[in-house]
């Protein structure tokens, strides 16, 4: 039997990921209670002829229901406060990556909670999945990951953590579609601010990045016994994929990934509990070693 879509919802943030979050909600028929310091948010709300929301400047200011879902998403710095008082109801909550700015606060405040989500949207990638397909009969050689972004960008990037390992969120919830979730950083592993190379078992991997490059670069490179593939992903409408650079493959269905998350928490699919703190140990010792490395 499909599960109703809930009624009601608890939006922690009203910031750039608090927007973006909000954008897809208001798609739905559900009632949100906003928790954001954000003065413009509420005319912004107006002039959208969007009426169902409350607006609240601190989470005391509501009294949070057993049936009430919960999305975090305000400022890193200020995230771990906010889930340390939310750890331990029993409600649905997603919370925007990364989880904290330190990745031993989830070791430190016993965080592995089979109710609480991380958004790790490309877990949900149909595209990723097309190529899981493709390569089912085939040996993977390689992987690589180049995750560059323009140093002219609008966005403010977070400066409490490297931005290698706000990358390497997205890297593991990637490469985990092709290799059993388990850790990939070991001894061997070569680390330092702009690239990562790994094996596992004896899979080559690699995440090169930047976020002081003139073009932003989001491509996946797949090599496997048979065949290379080459994904861009970097124009979210429109996914490029090349086989042995001989034909380009092109995907403009289900390209983008939060309207899937959403859906997925908002229905409780099964989908979303790879992606439940309980599940993600591994992800958070890979980043507990980069940064051992990297200070």
């Amino acid at each position: 039997m499909k599960k109703k879509l809930i009624k009601e919802l608890i939006l922690i943030g009203g910031g750039r990921w608090g927007n973006v979050y909000l954008r897809e909600l208001i798609k739905k028929k559900i009632k949100i209670n906003i928790i954001t310091s954000n003065s413009d948010l509420k005319k912004r709300l107006i002039n959208r002829k969007f009426k169902n929301y409350k607006i609240f400047r601190k989470l005391n200011d509501i009294k949070i229901k057993r049936n009430f879902y919960i999305i975090v998403a305000n400022a890193t710095k200020k995230r771990l406060k906010v889930i340390k008082k939310i750890a331990n109801l029993k409600n649905e909550i997603l919370i925007e990556k990364p989880l904290t700015n330190d990745p031993n606060e989830y070791f430190k405040h016993n965080l592995n909670k089979k109710n609480i989500y991380l958004g790790l949207q490309f877990t949900y990638s149909s595209y990723f999945k097309f190529i899981k397909k493709k390569i089912v009969n085939e040996n993977i050689e390689s992987i690589r990951l180049d995750w560059f972004d323009n140093k002219n960008e609008k966005k403010t990037f977070n400066k409490g953590i490297n931005f290698i390992e706000d990358a390497y969120y997205h890297f593991f919830s990637i490469i985990r579609i092709f290799i059993n979730n388990k850790n990939f950083i070991n001894d061997y592993s070569i680390i330092n601010k702009d690239k990562i190379e790994t094996i596992h078992n004896n899979i080559n991997i690699i995440l090169n990045t930047s976020n002081f490059v003139h073009h932003k670069k989001r491509i996946l490179i797949i090599k496997t016994n048979k065949n290379k593939f080459t994904l861009n992903f970097k124009n979210m409408n429109q996914i490029l994929i090349k086989k042995n650079n001989n034909y380009s493959i092109k995907i403009n269905k289900n390209t983008k990934n939060m309207p899937i998350q959403i859906n997925n928490f908002l229905f409780q699919k099964k989908e979303i509990r790879i992606n439940s703190l309980k599940n993600l140990n591994y992800l958070f010792r890979d980043l507990i070693k980069i940064r051992k490395h990297l200070s």
